[in-house]
């Protein structure tokens, strides 16, 4: 669907709307963006293709609960790569220690070994400081996945800071009202398709000038629950924004990380690109 979606849009966007598309935001391994190349919309004029930051984020974590579980580099200790530590390798890390202090490429804004120096100070112990160390030998072992994903040409992919969530958000409004799992005709699905967009953008507000349009009467009971559903809505929004739910949701979505590479370890990988189902 997405594939056809693409071509669809990049192929009629001269001829409709007079002017080319020059960015594609996808994630890696993205089919569409295959597509919308071999279809060459614009000859002379390369479609640039962009990562979403969130599914190179998801790489980085499957490829270390991969290796962890190759290697058997977890076990108790300082510096083990446990399974917990698999998502918090996904945004920092450290292979400096006392007897090997690797601080060059540290910032003097956020760095206490550097600030130390600088002050004159002797640097306290990285046992104190570097909650998320690891001993060089497991280091070492990750030092490819890390040089794979922070390829020059990865990461200039993912200057722009984009990811794909507003369009995860659509496809959830969208199959709330036509499940995927139910097969249905093609006007339902167009139906569904066409309210998500109108909802998603305008909020449930824009069902009155949906009813406007065929002539049907809103009743002061209909324009009061639909208000309360759009304000409803921005409430959740706000809410989810805050602090305290965002801790919520890492602490789960930890949990989950931990269970799923308990199972991989246990199992082996059950779900990934280019497996066959």
């Amino acid at each position: 669907m997405e594939q056809e979606a693409a071509k669809r849009m990049w192929a009629r966007s001269v001829s409709r709307h007079q002017l080319r598309y020059i960015q594609m935001l996808s994630d890696g391994d993205s089919a569409a963006f295959r597509e919308v190349v071999s279809l060459n919309p614009y000859p002379g004029h390369e479609v640039v293709k962009l990562e979403c930051i969130n599914h190179a984020h998801k790489r980085m974590g499957t490829a270390l609960r991969k290796l962890s579980a190759e290697r058997k580099l977890g076990g108790k200790g300082l510096g083990k790569f446990m399974a917990k530590k698999c998502k918090t390798l996904q945004n920092y890390y450290s292979m400096s220690c006392d007897e090997v202090p690797l601080h060059t490429r540290c910032n003097l804004s956020w760095c206490w070994h550097r600030r130390a120096e600088e002050n004159g100070e002797t640097p306290e112990s990285h046992r104190l400081h570097a909650g998320n160390f690891l001993s060089r030998e497991v280091g070492q072992k990750l030092i490819p996945v890390y040089h794979r994903m922070s390829s020059d040409s990865l990461l200039q992919r993912m200057q722009h800071g984009g990811t794909q969530n507003v369009n995860e958000c659509l496809n959830s409004v969208i199959w709330a009202r036509c499940p995927k799992t139910v097969f249905v005709g093609k006007s339902k699905v167009e139906a569904a398709a066409s309210m998500a967009i109108s909802t998603f953008n305008e909020g449930a507000s824009a069902m009155l000038a949906i009813m406007d349009k065929l002539w049907l009467e809103s009743t002061v009971i209909t324009v009061t629950t639909i208000r309360e559903s759009d304000m409803l809505r921005i409430t959740k929004a706000e809410s989810i924004q805050s602090e305290s739910v965002k801790r919520c949701r890492k602490t789960l979505s930890t949990a989950k990380k931990l269970k799923m590479h308990q199972q991989e370890r246990g199992e082996g990988s059950t779900y990934g690109a280019g497996m066959e189902s």
